[in-house]
């Protein structure tokens, strides 16, 4: 796997030469067919207090490393968009009919700061997953895996991603950070069927995946 840039020396060693962007989450919100990370709810709740600012080199250069890596390993299987200048704090899949498989990196979840290389990757991987992570699928969109399904299979994903003897501790370190972002959050009950599972749940599926046992009843 190439070296990925999330230390404060790279950070302060050059700046992007980015411009701000609008924030343009209403035209997400409102689109069908785009499977997110956190519900739109919670992402459009999100302070950006926490974030690193649109112009930050290292963040920029973070994503574009862990994104690499994931087109190099899925060729032309599946579209990997970077949409850096969204202030959107999400990741979406998408299958538009007849089309390219899609997983967009909007630069709003990047640049919170409690994220590193880790937690970018795990959070592609689910979005992977609802592309190829097999059932239970919507039973509308049948293209799509489930929440909990995608969640489930991401932990399989690190590892055909980033190998067998990187996986587990990614994985580990990726489950920390995402157990942070989460806590921003007011705790949610579980949903059935297809919908995302609570945080805590959805915490439960990564590990439960990592460790090898079959997933949580909270999770289908």
């Amino acid at each position: 796997m190439k070296a990925i840039c999330s230390c404060k020396d790279c950070r302060n060693s050059r700046r992007a030469p980015i411009k701000p962007g609008l924030d343009d989450y209403s035209l997400v919100s409102s689109a069908t067919g785009r499977y997110p990370f956190i519900s739109d709810e919670d992402a459009m709740r999100r302070s950006r207090s926490d974030a690193w600012p649109i112009t930050d080199f290292a963040s920029h250069q973070m994503m574009v490393d862990v994104v690499n890596v994931y087109r190099n390993h899925f060729k032309s299987a599946i579209d990997f968009q970077e949409k850096w200048n969204s202030e959107i704090r999400n990741f979406f899949a998408k299958f538009p009919e007849g089309g390219q498989r899609i997983v967009e990196i909007h630069g709003g979840l990047v640049r919170i700061k409690s994220f590193k290389a880790e937690g970018i990757a795990l959070m592609i991987a689910h979005e992977v997953g609802h592309h190829f992570g097999g059932a239970p699928k919507d039973l509308v969109e049948t293209w799509r895996s489930c929440e909990g399904q995608a969640d489930y299979y991401a932990v399989s994903v690190m590892r055909e991603v980033f190998g067998v003897s990187n996986y587990i501790n990614m994985t580990r370190k990726a489950i920390r950070q995402v157990t942070k972002f989460f806590g921003a959050f007011s705790p949610i009950l579980g949903i059935s069927g297809c919908a995302h599972p609570s945080y805590a749940c959805r915490i439960d599926i990564f590990n439960a995946a990592l460790n090898g046992d079959p997933m949580p009843v909270c999770g289908t």
